[in-house]
């Protein structure tokens, strides 16, 4: 797989809200490091724990997350967008970098800087 189709995977998984799309990829090693959280997660399983999670507070809220595929630094990455569905406004925005080996995914960097304003949006919202 391109880091690209890994990319997409990830995105498919956020737009679904379902792990199923990214537990093959995530490297066993996997880590996750987010800007706004001072601990980092270590493994794909606690990982794949925390997402599942997640993902069912998402879908019993008045919220929807889309992800869409995007370049930093020549790079696959994803722009994240928290929608309120009773505003029917952005709450929350994230850009998603992500480092890639043996076509699988390494880690994952949740990151408020750079913005989403700083990362060239692909055409691209897979479903």
């Amino acid at each position: 797989m391109t880091n690209k189709d890994l990319a997409t995977e990830y995105a498919k998984a956020f737009n679904n809200l379902d792990i199923a799309y990214i537990e093959i990829h995530l490297a066993e090693d996997f880590k996750y490091t987010s800007q706004k959280v001072f601990s980092q997660m270590e493994s794909k399983a606690e990982y794949l724990d925390y997402l599942k999670g997640k993902f069912s507070t998402i879908r019993n809220s008045q919220s929807k997350v889309v992800a869409r595929l995007g370049l930093f630094r020549n790079e696959n990455c994803i722009a994240l967008y928290q929608i309120d569905l009773i505003k029917k406004s952005k709450t929350e925005t994230a850009t998603l970098l992500m480092e890639y080996g043996n076509s699988k995914i390494k880690s994952v960097y949740m990151c408020m800087i750079p913005s989403i304003n700083e990362i060239e949006l692909l055409d691209e919202l897979p479903c």
